[in-house]
């Protein structure tokens, strides 16, 4: 049995001297790419031709998320009115004042 085991570790040691380097090279490979990717995506410029900014890619999947998301939020009244309760609220406690008079700072 002892040869068999001996065998069978020999074997898996060459397999591993084998594979290991190739796994990491692999490795290195791809977390170099990525990291390429990934700071290709990260740079926003100024375009001088169009005199506008040139957003990163990231940057600009957020800003769209962003508002599609305040879209959704404010698409009916009810919505509206539930993202801005703080607001209406504080309105409705205000007293109603005439336009002539000057605002009062400290009462806010």
């Amino acid at each position: 049995m002892s040869d068999l085991t001996q065998r069978l570790f020999d074997t898996v040691a060459s397999s591993a001297l084998i594979t290991l380097p190739i796994v990491a090279t692999i490795f290195v490979i791809t977390r170099r790419l990525m990291n390429q990717v990934m700071h290709g995506r990260e740079v926003s410029r100024y375009d001088n031709i169009k005199h506008e900014a040139v957003l990163s890619e990231m940057r600009a999947s957020y800003e769209h998320g962003l508002a599609d998301l305040t879209r959704e939020m404010v698409a009916t009244r009810a919505r509206w009115e539930e993202a801005n309760h703080l607001i209406i609220s504080g309105q409705r406690n205000q007293p109603a004042t005439s336009s002539t008079n000057a605002v009062d700072v400290d009462s806010f």
